[in-house]
């Protein structure tokens, strides 16, 4: 990522205004110009939160933000905002393609390439920006440094010091085989860079995806949709449990853009005009997919009574391995829903 030369002088940036202005500031993993087409004339939203459904109302600038979530160390190892800035005008465009498509009397369906474009490239960043990308990269690092590290003798143990240009004096040799023994007292969680680094280059490959795909949009009688924190929504009519359901093979995703719109890019044409009627029976489906892929909040606006059951946690991600027991606890809900959080520089 872009960042200063060793002159000071800034490097080519194609974003006008200072990036590092969001260094320290709450950032908003699901945009704020999104959350706000659910709220109320006071810019309040109501939040459902998972597991438990405890439901409370909170003002939009509050919803779906946390400190510094975008802030990465730079190769200087300092604070950086070029990531929240580079969103931020994502979301710029996006909220322009979206006004296009949902106003009530001028609205354009299907958008022109330069919305789509917008459209596809916020479905695509959203898709990998959230807490459950990030959780699952920080339990799937945990895996592998206790995979790396559990069972390891005192011979390896000296022979990776060595290697590491350490000295294996008895002390540290003793002091790492406890450390060994004892793996079930620590957590093992890497920087929030580490899935900063990925979202580029995730993101193009999903966009790519997304851009191939037919596009329609359902619309509603009136606001029956509900959103939630993982908005962009994989669907097929026939899973199948030995295979994931990724954007190549997703027969549909959906993304709902208003209370009364449901975007759905379909793998395959379908026999429907681009913009057409939908039930209140599809609504209450799409309802209960965001619900379930929601990772940690739903969002509604105010006025919205009917909720669906709030369905139970689930693993992040699956793990299969015969004969390795202390991998079980992969397969569960995370019992944190917490992610790593940017530390203060020292």
């Amino acid at each position: 990522m872009a960042g200063n030369d060793e002159e000071g002088r800034a490097e080519e940036w194609p974003f006008p205004g200072d990036p590092n202005v969001g260094v320290g500031s709450r950032h908003h993993i699901v945009p704020r110009f999104y959350l706000e087409r659910w709220a109320n004339t006071a810019r309040q939203i109501e939040v459902v939160e998972k597991p438990g459904g405890d439901r409370r109302r909170v003002n939009i600038k509050e919803a779906g933000a946390e400190k510094d979530f975008y802030t990465f160390i730079d190769l200087k190892g300092g604070f950086s905002g070029y990531l929240e800035q580079l969103l931020s005008h994502i979301e710029g465009r996006a909220s322009s393609a979206i006004s296009n498509i949902v106003h009530p009397t001028f609205g354009i369906f299907p958008p022109p390439p330069d919305d789509k474009h917008a459209l596809a490239t916020l479905l695509a960043f959203q898709a990998v920006r959230g807490k459950r990308t990030r959780k699952s990269i920080e339990l799937q690092a945990d895996l592998l440094t206790r995979l790396q590290l559990s069972g390891i003798d005192e011979t390896q143990i000296v022979q990776r010091m060595r290697q590491q240009g350490e000295e294996p004096t008895e002390d540290r040799v003793r002091e790492a085989a406890e450390f060994v023994q004892n793996l079930d007292e620590y957590r093992f969680v890497p920087d929030p860079n580490d899935h900063l680094r990925i979202m580029g280059e995730a993101s193009f490959r999903i966009y790519k995806m997304l851009m191939r795909r037919h596009w329609y949009l359902a619309e509603f009688s009136g606001p029956l949709l509900l959103t939630c924190d993982e908005p962009v929504v994989r669907y097929t009519s026939r899973p199948n449990p030995l295979r994931g359901i990724g954007f190549l093979n997703a027969e549909e995703i959906w993304f709902p853009l208003s209370p009364r719109l449901l975007l759905i890019l379909c793998l395959d044409v379908q026999p429907l005009p681009p913009k057409f009627p939908a039930s209140i029976e599809t609504a209450v489906t799409a309802n209960q997919m965001l619900a379930h892929n929601a990772y940690q909040y739903i969002y509604l606006h105010p006025n919205h009574d009917v909720l669906p059951e709030i369905p139970p946690d689930e693993a992040v991600f699956k793990v299969t391995a015969a004969g390795f027991p202390m991998l079980e606890r992969y397969n569960e809900p995370p019992y944190d829903k917490r992610t790593q959080r940017r530390r203060k520089q020292k």
